[in-house]
């Protein structure tokens, strides 16, 4: 998606090429611009490995029924792309294929604890005013894993829940203050705090080791058994 920044644009193009060139056949690109800066349009044109459309239509999409959800995948112009992108959103596919999951009841968060993109955008439209202080510190992976090599069904719904209790279960009281004030700053979305799973946000502060947050009713979702 493009809007008005031709160098945020030609900034993430690059990113995404040096990783998408090996699976193109698959990964297709576009780029979307639904405006009409000319610089950014020129910019775009000037990758010959990428679809260009322009939509000037502003009107808003509607749904055929009621409660229905207008879903798609983009990579924004100022963002910036791990090693091993394609690779984690292929493996992750197959697991959604095969779960069951639902965006409205009870949705839950599972994602790899280091980003696979990075938003470098500090002019955008935030105006800036939170990059310094949340976007800038994130860590971009700079590591490339071969995710379908990997085993993960234990990301599925069962399994997965089990994994995690374990975790919880075995994790130890942590009594420091200042850890909780920390987790108190945490993100939060209508509600639900963001990258929790039942309520328990997972993080690390001052320590390699994680510390699990939880919350009032999150051993009892998970089936721990609390004194």
């Amino acid at each position: 998606m493009a809007c008005n920044r031709p160098d945020y644009l030609k900034r993430t193009i690059l990113s995404v090429l040096k990783y998408q060139s090996t699976v193109a056949s698959k990964f297709p690109l576009f780029v979307s611009q639904d405006g009409t800066n000319p610089d950014v349009k020129k910019a775009a044109l000037s990758y010959s490995q990428i679809t260009y459309m322009q939509h000037l239509d502003f009107e808003p999409v509607h749904t055929e029924r009621p409660g229905e959800l207008i879903a798609y995948y983009k990579i924004a112009n100022d963002m910036e792309i791990a090693p091993d992108f394609f690779d984690y959103f292929e493996a992750a596919a197959t697991l959604l294929d095969r779960d069951k999951y639902d965006v409205h009841k009870d949705r839950q968060f599972v994602r790899p604890e280091i980003c696979r993109t990075y938003n470098f955008g500090e002019h955008g439209s935030s105006m800036g005013q939170f990059f310094k202080q949340y976007l800038e510190p994130i860590k971009l992976n700079d590591v490339h894993v071969d995710w379908k090599s990997v085993d993960l069904s234990y990301l599925m719904e069962d399994e997965y829940h089990k994994h995690f209790a374990k975790l919880v279960s075995d994790a130890q009281s942590v009594p420091e203050p200042d850890v909780v004030l920390k987790a108190k700053k945490l993100d939060y979305d209508d509600g639900i705090p963001r990258t929790a799973y039942k309520g328990v946000i997972v993080f690390r502060y001052r320590s390699a080791k994680r510390i699990f947050f939880v919350g009032p009713n999150s051993l009892a979702q998970l089936g721990i058994d609390h004194d």
